[in-house]
């Protein structure tokens, strides 16, 4: 299956997106903010949210989960430091568990490089990364910040990187 990013800051759409994106299909999200009040707080409901901020027992959740979307709100709290296993475990073994992962980050800067290596899409939108920041970490999605800085507001540019 798939890993994208939905990288933007705050009200700019990744939550909009999101719930776009999930609507009517499996689904676990870790729910930092409350928004996804329509899902299940049941864990092994098809529709399901997890608002405890318990990031350990949202990954061991996830874990269990097959031909599921998992969302991960508020990324940037499951790779500050060194990424776990586990968390690598779920990125990597997508194909074998028909899971979708959702990663949504406020900035491209805040990805982690070995993150990137494993992502299918990155659906992006307006952030606040200084531009030589982008184009010293990630130079391939450079042009597409650029072209980002130019759409108004909630717009946002779906960039290809590694095929199924």
């Amino acid at each position: 299956m798939y890993c994208i990013l939905v990288i933007g800051m705050t009200g700019q759409g990744k939550s909009y997106f999101v719930k776009e994106y999930i609507k009517n299909r499996r689904c676990y999200v870790n729910d930092v903010q409350n928004e996804y009040s329509d899902l299940s707080t049941n864990p092994m409901a098809e529709r399901a949210r997890d608002c405890s901020m318990n990031e350990e027992n949202f990954i061991k959740t996830c874990e269990k989960k097959r031909n599921t979307i998992l969302v991960f709100e508020e990324a940037t709290g499951f790779f500050e430091g060194k990424t776990s296993k586990e968390m690598r475990r779920i990125i990597l073994s997508k194909r074998h568990t028909g899971n979708v992962v959702i990663l949504c980050f406020h900035s491209i800067s805040a990805v982690p490089p070995r993150m990137m290596q494993f992502t299918n899409f990155v659906i992006l939108y307006k952030t606040n990364d200084e531009e030589y920041q982008v184009l010293k970490k990630y130079p391939s999605l450079y042009p597409h910040f650029m072209e980002v800085k130019k759409l108004p507001n909630r717009n946002f540019k779906t960039v290809k990187l590694i095929e199924q």
